[in-house]
């Protein structure tokens, strides 16, 4: 005979999407959108997968389960963030005794991280025949400028539109790269990065 287990947030069992969603609006605010995006997308996929399940009925073999429905929808290195969000939003639950244990902590060891593409840099000839290119392009000249910075300093987009004349020293031999502009937010990068012009 199988024994369900039923947990309570008060006196009322927490359904397995209920959770992730009061830990969503737990983070928000305190998260970029762009991970506020990505826990949504975690959101949709546990409603779809459990339904109306509780969360405190889980056990490893139904987050398996889950994980490998999972797994042939999204590229390995997603599957992992995914079940790590999941894993992190019990851990969360569990300080709140909304549920007592945590199915997710061995399924989440089973995931590869997946291997991460090493970035294939234009050559120089590469570059100057972009840059060339905008140059002499009848719509898109007025680009020109802006294609040559991004591609000679190698920031990002998000990182150039960040940008103030603070960032760049008297002399414009120098630009630090501090922040960037993420989904409309102004955040601060982690790694600070320094850029010497020529």
């Amino acid at each position: 005979m199988f024994k369900y287990r039923s947990e309570k947030h008060g006196n009322t069992p927490i359904k397995v999407y209920e959770l992730f969603e009061r830990h969503i609006e737990y983070k928000r605010g305190k998260i970029a959108n762009q991970t506020l995006d990505k826990y949504h997308g975690v959101l949709s996929n546990l409603k779809t997968y459990f339904r109306e399940r509780y969360a405190g009925n889980l056990t490893e073999s139904d987050c398996e389960k889950f994980k490998s429905w999972l797994s042939e929808k999204l590229a390995p290195i997603t599957l992992k963030q995914y079940l790590s969000a999941i894993k992190t939003a019990w851990e969360w639950a569990i300080a709140r005794k909304m549920v007592s244990e945590n199915p997710w902590i061995e399924i989440v060891k089973q995931v590869p991280r997946g291997k991460v593409k090493k970035p294939q840099p234009f050559t120089a000839q590469e570059v100057q025949r972009i840059i060339q290119h905008f140059r002499t392009h009848p719509e898109y000249s007025y680009y020109a400028d802006y294609a040559e910075f991004l591609l000679c300093t190698g920031c990002r987009i998000e990182e150039a539109i960040a940008l103030t004349w603070g960032d760049v020293t008297e002399d414009c031999s120098q630009i630090w790269f501090g922040k960037a502009y993420n989904r409309g937010d102004l955040r601060k990068l982690r790694q600070v990065k320094r850029v010497l012009c020529h």
